[in-house]
């Protein structure tokens, strides 16, 4: 029931020590279910078998005869979602029933209660009806600029245009507050889209690797054809001028990276494109602002370390104050600084 767990110490001498601790079966296995955050897909049993050199079924035998119960209700009474993430698993739901394999609760009643003490009710319709009413649109100064820039930020980055009516929107599951800011802009700029009740859950699978990844979409609902016909009508020079600093900042966030090698003192700040013409166009926008883009076949970028940095300036941090956590490393910019100086 135990195994050899190899551990690396670094001593003084700067040599490494390999000590090897022996780990018990109930051990390794409080340990895997501690860690999980989902019921489903936990692969405890799975792990632990391969570990332990047993067979699945006899890992979840031990499993339930030490702790008294399987692997999945055990993983759900450790799961306690924050009044936040509870939420977020309500709005993602369109009922009770969802909102139970959603929250990864592996017990009705636990959850029940979780809903009473979050807010003083019960009944799904009502709390998911109250929270959405509640949700705060982004807050920004509105111009009709900012309006239709927002939208061909969109159309150059991560949004599809559907049947010209309307937006699909999908980002990971690292940028779902970034999806959720989106909408909020929209739903200020536009306020017949949807909100954040119309996000969708999925899961996709990556061919290269053969796993599963969770992506969320939205759809703003077929309200903006009269705006759709204006990008659609025009040259992609005409948009990308038509582009706000709002705009670009979206832009970026969608299509853009940042890049530093401290050993080398390099940096990069870029955005993907492959077309060529639209990368001239972009270099041309940018030269307006003082900036001045290279290109090469997938990006455009810049790699002077001031100039980076006064993009970031003029771009990126007049909005930082409503940009979500979750985004914030795509202009971090403190290592420029230290490459600067």
């Amino acid at each position: 029931l135990c195994k050899m767990r190899k551990v690396h110490r670094l001593c003084t001498n700067y040599n490494h020590l390999i000590v090897y601790i022996m780990v018990t079966f109930k051990e390794r296995a409080e340990e895997l279910a501690n860690q999980c955050k989902r019921v489903r897909g936990n692969n405890v049993y799975e792990t632990l078998a391969k570990e332990f050199n047993i067979g699945k079924r006899a890992a979840g035998d031990r499993f339930k005869s030490m702790f008294g119960l399987p692997v999945r209700d055990y993983i759900s009474k450790n799961i306690t979602p924050t009044k936040e993430e509870m939420i977020d698993f309500i709005v993602q739901s369109n009922s009770f029933k969802e909102l139970y394999k959603v929250s990864g609760i592996n017990d009705v009643a636990r959850l029940v209660s979780l809903l009473n003490k979050y807010f003083n009710q019960t009944n799904f319709t009502k709390i998911k009806f109250n929270l959405v009413a509640k949700i705060p649109s982004t807050t920004y100064k509105v111009t009709r600029e900012d309006n239709m820039s927002i939208l061909i930020s969109q159309y150059l980055g991560d949004g599809h245009i559907e049947r010209e009516g309307g937006f699909r929107i999908e980002h990971c599951e690292k940028q779902y507050q970034y999806l959720k800011f989106k909408i909020g802009l929209l739903n200020k700029a536009f306020p017949n889209t949807n909100g954040v009740e119309a996000i969708r859950k999925r899961l996709i699978l990556d061919k290269r690797t053969g796993k599963n990844y969770v992506s969320y979409s939205y759809r703003t609902k077929e309200v903006l054809k009269s705006q759709i016909k204006i990008i659609l009508g025009r040259s992609i020079k005409d948009n990308i001028f038509s582009m706000t600093p709002l705009g670009v900042c979206l832009y970026y966030m969608d299509d853009g990276w940042l890049s530093i090698n401290k050993k080398h003192k390099t940096v990069e700040l870029a955005f993907s494109v492959v077309n060529s013409d639209t990368q001239n166009h972009l270099i041309e926008y940018f030269k307006t602002y003082g900036f001045y883009f290279n290109k090469n076949s997938k990006s455009i970028s810049l790699n002077k370390r001031l100039e980076v940095l006064k993009f970031i300036q003029n771009f990126i941090l007049p909005f930082d104050y409503m940009l979500p956590e979750c985004m914030k490393y795509k202009y971090d910019y403190k290592d420029i600084v230290e490459l600067v100086h």
